[in-house]
């Protein structure tokens, strides 16, 4: 059934949105830090924080409920797509995995 290997299949895309998106924010960090420091401040996790807490670069409240400066619009908005194209291959992930395992 394929809802035996859907997971094995999204494994690949979901590593690869995850290494997108630490790429993107690690590039977009300067830019959001030249031109809004204070949002850049709210948004970017510190690097102790990531490790220790196994968390994304950038906080998800932040970057999606929190009203962004004018000059960063691009760069935010390339965050968001990323982001949720990580967790929309991800949520599946988790649910089938979840289901499979609970199946057997």
């Amino acid at each position: 059934m394929i809802f035996d290997y859907l997971p094995f299949i999204l494994m690949p895309f979901i590593l690869a949105t995850g290494v997108a998106l630490n790429l993107l924010a690690g590039g977009a960090r300067n830019e959001l830090e030249e031109n809004a420091p204070e949002y850049a401040n709210l948004l970017y996790r510190s690097l102790a924080e990531q490790l220790l807490r196994r968390a994304y670069p950038v906080r998800v409240l932040v970057l999606f409920f929190t009203p962004v400066p004018p000059a960063v619009k691009g760069s935010v908005a390339a965050l968001r797509v990323v982001f949720a194209s990580h967790l929309a291959m991800l949520i599946p992930f988790v649910t089938l995995f979840l289901f499979n395992w609970l199946r057997s």
